[in-house]
This record gives structure tokens, C-alpha cells and sequence, in this order.
């Protein structure tokens, strides 16, 4: 069962085992890229967060709404990717507190050498300052998805 028969039911729900989420993903992914949110493939992200879980579920989200994503675990790490990356990147999404190299470093690096990438930063502190000079957006952790989303969205929607 995937769903409660009827609210207020006696039945104890199933929750849906990670089959069940694999199957749901395949079943809603087309109709996110028809909604216009990327054709799959067909833009290029660079993800960049020290923290597993933080780069792991947005590199999730990215991937189902049809983006490539490159993933690294620090800013240094995110540079070496880029320098070996033949083709283009799209969009940076990096945390601002990063050990080796932090996010707005990376994204004034990569910027210099990718005029066109576009930038979000994300964080758990304030950092506004900081993102308005560089003109990056700026996510403040924890976020929603919809947030996120959102974000990803605007950058690609003003690319045209």
C-alpha cells in the first residue's frame, strides 16, 4: 500500500521501502523536465560543499530535475575539477565555509576563467556582504527545496 486508504483510517500506513522512492522518482522526473527545468543533460553544475549529507542530497535534487553535476568536497578540489573539465559549467553551487579554499574564493577563480558561470552560495551564517559584491545569489542553510530550486532556476531562466 502506498498511500492511507482514507484519513482518519485504523490501518497503520506502509512507508515506502527505497524501491518504491526509485520508482517515484522515474515517474515524476519527466514531468519536472517538462515543466521546463532542465532537459536532461543539458546544463552543467558544479557542486561543492564539505559537508555528505549537505552535497549528497543536493546533488540528488540536481540530478533528478536533469542537471550533470560534477561533485566536489572543497573548494581546491572543485578547481582541479573545473581545470580538467573540458567543457563548459554552468552554474557553481558552493558552500561559503569550505576548508583549503571557501566559496566566494572559488567562485572569484572560477569566474575569472568562466565569465559566464553563474554562482549560488549557500551557508549557515550570514554572509550577504559577501555575496552582493561578488552579484552571486545566496541560499541560507537549512533551506527548502523549493528554495533551491528556485535559485537554480533563475540563474538558467536569466541566461537567455
Amino acid at each position: 500500500m502506498h498511500q492511507v486508504e482514507a484519513i482518519g483510517s485504523t490501518k497503520t500506513p506502509e512507508f515506502p521501502t527505497a524501491m518504491d522512492w526509485d520508482v517515484r522518482i522515474h515517474e515524476v522526473r519527466p514531468r519536472l523536465v517538462a515543466a521546463g527545468v532542465a532537459q536532461p543533460g543539458s546544463k552543467q553544475v558544479l557542486l561543492a560543499d564539505d559537508e555528505p549529507l549537505v552535497r549528497d542530497l543536493v546533488h540528488v535534487l540536481l540530478h533528478s530535475w536533469g542537471y550533470r553535476v560534477l561533485l566536489a568536497c572543497n573548494g581546491r578540489e572543485a578547481m582541479e575539477i573545473a581545470e580538467e573539465h573540458k567543457g563548459p559549467i554552468d552554474l557553481l553551487v558552493s558552500d561559503v565555509t569550505m576548508p583549503a579554499m571557501d566559496g566566494p574564493e572559488l567562485a572569484e577563480k572560477l569566474k575569472a576563467k568562466r565569465p559566464s558561470l553563474r554562482v549560488i552560495l549557500l551557508s549557515g551564517y550570514s554572509h550577504s556582504e559577501i555575496v552582493l559584491q561578488g552579484g552571486w545569489k545566496f541560499i541560507q542553510k537549512p533551506f527548502q527545496v523549493h528554495e533551491l530550486r528556485a535559485a537554480v532556476e533563475d540563474n538558467f531562466k536569466s541566461c537567455f
